[in-house]
């Protein structure tokens, strides 16, 4: 994930498919992403960052949602890249 300007873009894969992640993050930690996999629906994601490594909040689908949390990683310093793990559950 990288982290500029109030906003976070990423990408990656999972069991479902390939996807993009985008949304912005407050000076006040308030998260708001959308994660969209390509050529097929997306998941809205709401919540907050904790300012240590820690992104949590809940994710939803039409009628459909649960909680995530991502735990960042360290950047290499250059790029603003974190690693990450997103954890989903429901």
């Amino acid at each position: 994930m990288a982290f500029a300007d109030g906003k976070v873009r990423g990408a990656g894969r999972d069991v479902v498919g390939e996807f993009l992640f985008n949304g912005t993050i407050s000076s006040a930690g308030d998260v708001i992403m959308v994660k969209q996999y390509i050529g097929r629906h997306s998941v809205n994601y709401t919540g907050k960052y904790d300012g240590e490594g820690l992104m949590q909040g809940r994710w939803s689908l039409g009628p459909f949602g649960g909680p995530w949390m991502i735990r960042l990683g360290r950047t290499d310093g250059s790029t603003g890249v974190e690693s990450a793990a997103l954890q989903q559950d429901g």
